[in-house]
């Protein structure tokens, strides 16, 4: 009696399981300019409405045919930007620009349901990207550096110890520094520069300048690199071989190429998806946690005008990891 009632407990629950394979295609909208993009690992995906000031939250709706979505975070921001998650996946940071003009980095729960957050620090910059070593508890950020207001040197990466509360200046003169992308594994940050089209590469564990790799430079002035992720394992004997994922913000599309600015590929949506076309994507990240596909790219649309506007996405598409 008991091994049948184990057999029909675990039928229930392996029927209950939702896999990748039976997902749902996803395809949000509502958004202005969705800036940026981060899992939680835990069933949740967390974006930042650049124009609004807003951030939000998508998970797979409880029958598994859908995906719902809510505002979690808004307040007296003018922008939200770059974002991140704790190493457990319970607390989100995100990069803002106050109404008053002032820059901080924030965090709230990930469980939030009052609308509050906490501010970790100010900042002289607007956190466009941000990357979070959790292992040595330090922050990055970048800067583009098109206001000389707020970096008059043409584009910043910072460093923030929160133990020490100390800012570090990593390298200043970065013409659009935007996204970035913390490979903790191998002690890599990589920094990418929208009008260049340049990779900008640093070793975490002294902040030195590994190398500048030409990424899309070859191409035409309508690909700008807005955001980036590793497409594969960083090959640490010969960086220049390392595949990387960026978020074509003028083309239109997601680039797949290696540092040494070859072997480019190009992804847009699939017709058949119902997305038709890619409006300007702004980040890129792989699926991770209960209702992604984790062998999906999931893209936030940016470019939207009015701060009313609700034509810009979050988007999936499917790309086997290699």
């Amino acid at each position: 009696m008991m091994i049948m009632l184990l057999f029909l407990l675990l039928l229930l629950l392996s029927s209950s399981l939702i896999t990748s394979s039976s997902l749902p295609y996803l395809n949000v909208d509502g958004f202005s300019w969705a800036e940026n993009l981060c899992f939680d690992g835990n069933g949740n995906l967390f974006v930042s409405d650049w124009r609004r000031g807003e951030f939000w939250r998508i998970w797979l709706s409880d029958d598994g045919k859908s995906y719902e979505k809510e505002v979690v975070l808004t307040g007296d921001f003018k922008h939200t930007g770059g974002m991140q998650v704790n190493k457990d996946g319970t607390i989100i940071y995100a990069g803002v620009t106050y109404n008053n003009d002032s820059k901080a980095i924030i965090y709230w729960p990930t469980t939030n349901s009052n609308n509050t957050y906490s501010t970790l620090t100010e900042t002289n910059h607007q956190p466009n990207g941000l990357a979070y070593d959790y292992n040595k508890n330090i922050f990055y950020y970048t800067d583009e550096g098109f206001s000389k207001k707020d970096a008059p040197s043409g584009g910043t990466l910072t460093a923030y110890d929160v133990e020490s509360k100390k800012f570090t200046l990593i390298k200043d003169g970065m013409d659009a520094a935007d996204g970035l992308w913390i490979d903790l594994n191998n002690n890599k940050l990589y920094v990418g520069l929208v009008m260049k089209k340049n990779i900008v590469v640093f070793d975490t564990t002294d902040n030195s300048l590994i190398d500048t790799f030409q990424g899309l430079s070859s191409l035409s002035a309508l690909n700008q690199i807005d955001d980036l992720t590793l497409y594969t394992t960083t090959d640490t004997a010969n960086l220049t071989n390392t595949r990387i994922v960026a978020a074509d913000w003028l083309h239109k599309d997601i680039k797949v190429f290696d540092l040494a600015g070859t072997n480019i590929e190009s992804f847009n949506v699939d017709a058949s998806t119902g997305a038709h076309k890619l409006y300007e994507p702004t980040s890129v990240r792989w699926g991770k946690g209960n209702g992604f596909d984790e062998n999906s790219i999931y893209v936030t649309e940016g470019g939207g005008i009015e701060s009313d506007g609700t034509s810009r996405r979050v988007i999936q598409i499917t790309m086997s990891r290699k």
